[in-house]
Protein backbone atom coordinates (compact mmCIF):
# COMPACT_ATOMS: atom_id res chain seq x y z
CA UNK A 1 0.00 0.00 0.00
CA UNK A 2 1.46 3.33 -1.08
CA UNK A 3 2.10 6.10 1.76
CA UNK A 4 0.52 9.43 0.78
CA UNK A 5 2.26 12.50 2.44
CA UNK A 6 0.01 13.81 4.82
CA UNK A 7 -1.82 17.14 4.77
CA UNK A 8 -1.42 19.72 7.89
CA UNK A 9 -4.99 19.48 9.22
CA UNK A 10 -6.90 22.99 7.37
CA UNK A 11 -4.08 23.13 5.33
CA UNK A 12 -5.34 24.46 1.98
CA UNK A 13 -3.70 22.86 -0.88
CA UNK A 14 -2.18 25.02 -3.54
CA UNK A 15 -3.79 27.05 -6.06
CA UNK A 16 -2.51 26.33 -10.02
CA UNK A 17 -3.79 28.60 -12.62
CA UNK A 18 -3.40 31.90 -14.12
CA UNK A 19 -2.83 35.15 -12.40
CA UNK A 20 -2.49 38.98 -13.19
CA UNK A 21 -0.09 41.76 -11.44
CA UNK A 22 -2.41 45.07 -12.68
CA UNK A 23 -1.07 48.48 -11.91
CA UNK A 24 -3.25 51.66 -11.20
CA UNK A 25 -2.21 52.70 -14.76
CA UNK A 26 -4.10 50.05 -16.65
CA UNK A 27 -1.19 47.76 -17.44
CA UNK A 28 -0.77 44.28 -15.98
CA UNK A 29 1.46 41.31 -16.20
CA UNK A 30 0.10 38.01 -16.33
CA UNK A 31 1.73 34.66 -15.05
CA UNK A 32 0.79 30.92 -14.22
CA UNK A 33 1.92 28.80 -11.92
CA UNK A 34 1.15 26.08 -10.10
CA UNK A 35 1.53 27.56 -6.83
CA UNK A 36 -0.51 31.08 -7.52
CA UNK A 37 0.10 31.96 -3.64
CA UNK A 38 3.34 31.23 -3.72
CA UNK A 39 4.76 32.78 -7.14
CA UNK A 40 2.67 36.38 -5.66
CA UNK A 41 5.20 35.53 -2.81
CA UNK A 42 8.31 35.15 -5.09
CA UNK A 43 6.89 38.48 -7.34
CA UNK A 44 6.32 40.78 -3.92
CA UNK A 45 9.65 39.86 -2.57
CA UNK A 46 12.11 40.52 -5.78
CA UNK A 47 9.97 43.96 -6.47
CA UNK A 48 10.35 44.88 -3.17
CA UNK A 49 14.23 44.20 -3.47
CA UNK A 50 14.67 45.51 -6.28
CA UNK A 51 15.64 42.84 -8.21
CA UNK A 52 12.85 41.42 -10.64
CA UNK A 53 13.74 39.82 -13.55
CA UNK A 54 11.13 42.00 -15.77
CA UNK A 55 12.23 45.52 -16.02
CA UNK A 56 9.06 46.85 -17.11
CA UNK A 57 7.31 45.58 -13.85
CA UNK A 58 10.18 46.66 -11.85
CA UNK A 59 10.35 50.42 -13.30
CA UNK A 60 6.91 50.69 -12.70
CA UNK A 61 7.05 49.20 -8.90
CA UNK A 62 9.64 51.94 -8.71
CA UNK A 63 7.97 54.79 -10.01
CA UNK A 64 4.18 54.40 -8.87
CA UNK A 65 4.49 52.21 -5.50
CA UNK A 66 3.69 48.78 -4.01
CA UNK A 67 -0.05 50.31 -3.22
CA UNK A 68 -0.08 51.23 -6.86
CA UNK A 69 -0.40 47.13 -7.57
CA UNK A 70 -2.87 44.04 -6.66
CA UNK A 71 -2.89 40.85 -7.27
CA UNK A 72 -5.82 39.09 -9.34
CA UNK A 73 -6.74 35.73 -9.66
CA UNK A 74 -7.64 35.18 -13.79
CA UNK A 75 -8.79 31.29 -13.81
CA UNK A 76 -7.87 28.76 -11.67
CA UNK A 77 -7.00 25.74 -14.28
CA UNK A 78 -7.02 22.40 -12.06
CA UNK A 79 -6.60 20.17 -15.07
CA UNK A 80 -5.36 21.15 -18.80
CA UNK A 81 -2.52 23.05 -20.52
CA UNK A 82 -1.59 25.64 -18.15
CA UNK A 83 0.34 27.66 -21.01
CA UNK A 84 -2.29 27.79 -23.21
CA UNK A 85 -4.30 29.65 -20.70
CA UNK A 86 -2.03 31.69 -20.12
CA UNK A 87 -1.71 32.64 -23.37
CA UNK A 88 -5.23 33.24 -23.81
CA UNK A 89 -5.09 35.66 -21.12
CA UNK A 90 -2.21 37.73 -22.14
CA UNK A 91 -3.81 37.97 -25.97
CA UNK A 92 -7.34 39.27 -24.25
CA UNK A 93 -5.35 41.74 -22.03
CA UNK A 94 -2.68 42.66 -24.66
CA UNK A 95 0.09 42.43 -21.60
CA UNK A 96 3.02 42.53 -24.95
CA UNK A 97 2.25 45.74 -26.46
CA UNK A 98 0.02 47.81 -23.42
CA UNK A 99 1.47 45.73 -20.73
CA UNK A 100 4.30 44.20 -18.53
CA UNK A 101 5.09 40.59 -20.65
CA UNK A 102 8.02 41.23 -22.13
CA UNK A 103 7.42 37.99 -24.17
CA UNK A 104 4.80 37.49 -26.32
CA UNK A 105 4.84 33.81 -26.25
CA UNK A 106 3.79 31.98 -22.82
CA UNK A 107 6.04 30.26 -20.55
CA UNK A 108 9.15 31.00 -23.07
CA UNK A 109 11.37 33.55 -23.78
CA UNK A 110 11.19 33.99 -27.21
CA UNK A 111 10.15 37.20 -28.76
CA UNK A 112 11.74 39.50 -26.36
CA UNK A 113 12.83 42.36 -27.37
CA UNK A 114 16.39 43.16 -26.79
CA UNK A 115 18.28 46.80 -26.56
CA UNK A 116 21.14 46.62 -28.97
CA UNK A 117 23.80 46.45 -25.84
CA UNK A 118 22.13 42.99 -24.98
CA UNK A 119 22.16 41.77 -28.71
CA UNK A 120 26.30 42.37 -28.99
CA UNK A 121 26.51 40.66 -25.68
CA UNK A 122 24.79 37.36 -27.10
CA UNK A 123 26.82 38.11 -30.27
CA UNK A 124 29.91 37.59 -27.59
CA UNK A 125 28.66 34.58 -25.71
CA UNK A 126 28.41 32.61 -29.20
CA UNK A 127 32.32 33.34 -29.30
CA UNK A 128 32.81 32.61 -25.75
CA UNK A 129 31.96 29.03 -26.47
CA UNK A 130 33.80 28.84 -29.74
CA UNK A 131 36.98 29.81 -27.63
CA UNK A 132 38.92 27.07 -25.49
CA UNK A 133 38.52 27.49 -21.67
CA UNK A 134 42.04 29.00 -21.71
CA UNK A 135 41.51 31.26 -23.79
CA UNK A 136 37.90 33.12 -22.46
CA UNK A 137 39.90 34.39 -19.72
CA UNK A 138 41.22 36.90 -22.22
CA UNK A 139 38.41 38.55 -23.29
CA UNK A 140 39.38 41.94 -21.47
CA UNK A 141 39.51 45.13 -22.05
CA UNK A 142 38.48 46.62 -25.60
CA UNK A 143 37.57 43.19 -26.54
CA UNK A 144 35.46 42.47 -23.91
CA UNK A 145 32.00 43.94 -24.60
CA UNK A 146 31.16 44.74 -20.91
CA UNK A 147 34.06 46.87 -19.53
CA UNK A 148 32.54 47.32 -16.17
CA UNK A 149 29.43 45.83 -14.84
CA UNK A 150 26.63 48.38 -14.24
CA UNK A 151 23.67 48.07 -13.10
CA UNK A 152 22.08 47.59 -17.01
CA UNK A 153 24.76 44.20 -17.23
CA UNK A 154 23.24 42.95 -14.39
CA UNK A 155 19.60 42.86 -15.76
CA UNK A 156 21.46 41.91 -19.35
CA UNK A 157 23.31 39.07 -17.10
CA UNK A 158 19.54 37.97 -15.97
CA UNK A 159 18.49 37.77 -19.70
CA UNK A 160 21.19 36.18 -20.81
CA UNK A 161 20.74 33.30 -17.56
CA UNK A 162 16.69 32.82 -18.98
CA UNK A 163 17.81 32.33 -22.39
CA UNK A 164 19.75 28.95 -21.27
CA UNK A 165 23.33 30.29 -20.85
CA UNK A 166 26.00 28.33 -18.77
CA UNK A 167 26.72 30.47 -15.68
CA UNK A 168 30.59 30.28 -16.84
CA UNK A 169 29.63 31.61 -20.14
CA UNK A 170 28.06 34.95 -19.14
CA UNK A 171 30.96 35.02 -16.71
CA UNK A 172 33.72 34.61 -19.48
CA UNK A 173 31.14 37.75 -21.34
CA UNK A 174 32.02 40.15 -18.29
CA UNK A 175 34.73 39.15 -17.21
CA UNK A 176 33.57 37.85 -13.54
CA UNK A 177 33.54 34.94 -11.86
CA UNK A 178 31.20 32.23 -11.95
CA UNK A 179 29.93 32.54 -8.21
CA UNK A 180 29.48 36.44 -8.77
CA UNK A 181 27.12 35.47 -11.88
CA UNK A 182 25.39 33.44 -8.94
CA UNK A 183 25.04 36.58 -6.33
CA UNK A 184 23.73 38.58 -9.20
CA UNK A 185 21.33 35.42 -10.51
CA UNK A 186 20.27 35.69 -6.84
CA UNK A 187 19.51 39.07 -5.93
CA UNK A 188 22.55 38.77 -3.64
CA UNK A 189 25.64 41.73 -3.48
CA UNK A 190 27.67 42.58 -6.32
CA UNK A 191 28.76 45.81 -6.05
CA UNK A 192 32.53 45.92 -5.65
CA UNK A 193 33.37 42.42 -5.62
CA UNK A 194 31.72 41.88 -9.26
CA UNK A 195 34.13 44.51 -10.63
CA UNK A 196 36.01 42.26 -14.25
CA UNK A 197 38.97 40.52 -13.02
CA UNK A 198 42.45 42.12 -14.10
CA UNK A 199 44.44 39.90 -16.45
CA UNK A 200 48.43 40.88 -17.47
CA UNK A 201 48.49 42.45 -20.38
Amino acid sequence: MENKPKRRRGAVPPQRGIYAIECEDGRAYVGGSRNIAKRWCDHRYDLRRGTHKNRLLQKAWLTFGETAFQFVVLEVVQNGDLEAAEQRHMTALNTVERGFNLSPTAGSPRGVVHTAETRAKFSAAGLARAMRPGERGRMQGQSNPAAKLSDREVEEIRQMAGTGLFKREIAAIYGITQSNVSRVLSGGRWGASCHPRQFPA
